[in-house]
């Protein structure tokens, strides 16, 4: 790691290493992103604690195989399952009306119309289909059905409670 480099500025969170894939240092990644071609554009990324150049990545089955310059070998690509993969603020894609990055809403608090406070969302579920924000309280959707306002500059989301959200 460059101890001149600052990893502060390294702060969100794009992939998770999942597995190895082959021989020759590749690994499987899954991505944290609604955009995962990202990974073919990301020339330099923080893996765990280190800063790692991209020599290839490559989409394949909503997952990405990326091969990691100085990994080539399967034993050291294995020391990476499990490691987060983070990006530069600078480096975040452009998002959509309606749009919001994870780290942006994790820790947001999650209040009913009324005013209740069914806690901060501690996990975002992939379901495929939808997001599902999770707080101590409930599980709530990801779209307009439940979802009346994201207000992120105030750290607040507003839903509209229904029957069956609460855990």
């Amino acid at each position: 790691m460059d101890s001149n480099t600052n990893t502060e500025k390294y702060t969100l969170l794009i992939g998770e290493v999942s597995s190895t894939y082959g021989l020759k240092g590749h690994v499987w990644t899954f991505p944290h992103t609604d955009y995962p071609e990202r990974f073919l554009q990301l020339k330099r990324v923080i893996v765990g604690k280190k800063f790692m150049e991209i020599s290839s990545a490559k989409i394949n089955q909503g997952r990405v195989i990326l091969k990691f310059k100085g990994i080539d070998h399967i034993n050291d690509a294995e020391k990476l399952k499990g490691a987060k993969i983070f990006i530069k603020g600078e480096d975040k894609v452009e998002l959509q009306k309606d749009e919001y990055f994870y780290d942006d809403l994790l820790g947001i608090e999650v209040i009913t119309e009324s005013g209740e406070s069914l806690g901060r969302i501690e996990n975002i579920i992939k379901t495929g289909a939808n997001d599902v924000y999770e707080t101590k309280k409930a599980l709530i959707p990801a779209v307009k059905e439940f979802i009346k306002e994201v207000n992120i500059t105030n750290g607040y989301i507003k839903v509209i409670y229904r029957e069956g959200l609460k855990k």
